[in-house]
């Protein structure tokens, strides 16, 4: 048996030590894909995923963990002490419990905070513009102020965070590239386990009988709720109740039309209207029976706002499908929307 030559073995040592080291970065990059993955949304049957805009970056783990820390972090904010989440609570279906919501600098302004919840589904933002049709649009009407970018570039996690979600950017830390890891983060905000939910998935014990009574009335034509606040379920295949129109609702005496919001986990996001006027549903509900408020007899209102007489039990029986029918526990505890463990990635 003739002896190997001592190249060959070195040669076939060199190969050996190849593949290990190949291994090695395979297994490395097998431990950080992950991150790259399509985010994981957890959806009953026959719900699909928000559509994201042409432009947008997709929604991958790691957009949405960037978009998470971006919106507790306080560096893109003027004072340097609020985040997005000052205004937008989860525990209030990310509202803030104000008549109105409140600037960086504490000053109030004009119309009440909009709810994120199903934002994604949504194909109007503001109150009062309808040419605001993108989560990340709605972002870009907020203060840039001008130190924010150096805050997060100086940042050592930032830095990976932005390499990762934005690859191949000599520099990634743009307004655009914020708003739209933002957008991501807010497109996971999704309600989709309300009693109501429940029952119409087959749980017939997941509304009380007043609840299931006051859905009725809900859906009745003499109350009409639904035509504007569109239970989507019954009409495309995806239950959402996210904003998609404006309406004149009798609300003020001018021709102004004003967002009609999503009502999911309505029980916590008052006070109500745009402008907070109203601190309780019953009186939301009351004013819709009067046919409006100021503007109960304006020519602009919509006609569907009419009037219509309840009795004290039709009342309460509405407002506990509201409440009770509409409120998602889990969208409202679950960590995932919460604080990173590490709020920001420099502490």
């Amino acid at each position: 048996m003739s002896r190997i030559p001592a190249w060959a073995v070195g040669l076939a040592l060199v190969a050996a030590l190849a593949a290990v080291l190949c291994s090695i970065t395979a297994l490395r990059q097998a431990a950080h894909a992950p991150t790259l993955r399509p985010y994981a949304y957890d959806l009953p049957d026959g719900w699909t995923p928000p559509p994201v805009p042409a432009g947008s970056v997709p929604v991958t783990e790691a957009s949405v963990a960037l978009g998470r820390a971006l919106f507790y972090d306080t560096k893109l904010t003027n004072d340097g002490k609020t985040t997005c989440a000052t205004c937008h609570e989860q525990a209030r279906a990310f509202t803030n419990g104000k008549r109105t919501g409140v600037d960086a600098s504490g000053h109030a302004l004009e119309h009440n905070t909009i709810s994120l919840v199903n934002a994604g589904y949504a194909s109007l933002y503001t109150w009062a513009d309808p040419s605001i049709t993108t989560i990340e649009q709605e972002l870009a009407m907020t203060p840039r102020p001008p130190e924010a970018m150096d805050r997060l570039r100086a940042d050592p996690a930032y830095g990976r965070m932005f390499a990762e979600v934005f690859p191949g950017q000599a520099d990634p830390f743009t307004w655009a590239n914020t708003e739209t890891a933002l957008g991501a983060f807010v497109r996971t905000l999704i309600s989709a386990d309300t009693p109501y939910d429940r029952f119409a998935r087959g749980d017939r014990t997941a509304l009380s009988p007043l609840a299931q009574e006051g859905m009725g009335l809900f859906f009745s034509n003499n109350l009409a709720c639904y035509t504007c606040h569109v239970d989507v379920p019954r009409q495309a295949g995806m239950p959402t109740w996210a904003a998609q129109s404006h309406q004149h609702n009798g609300v003020t005496a001018d021709g102004a039309t004003m967002l009609v919001p999503a009502l999911r986990n309505v029980a916590v996001t008052g006070p109500y209207m745009h402008d907070g006027r109203f601190s309780s549903l019953e009186q939301v509900v009351r004013m819709y029976e009067r046919g409006g408020d100021e503007g109960a007899s304006s020519p602009h209102k919509n006609p569907v706002v009419s009037g219509f007489l309840l009795t004290d039990h039709e009342r309460a029986a509405l407002i506990a499908f509201l409440t009770e029918g509409l409120t998602d526990q889990r969208l409202l505890t679950d960590p995932a929307y919460g604080p990173p463990p590490i709020a920001t990635p420099d502490h």
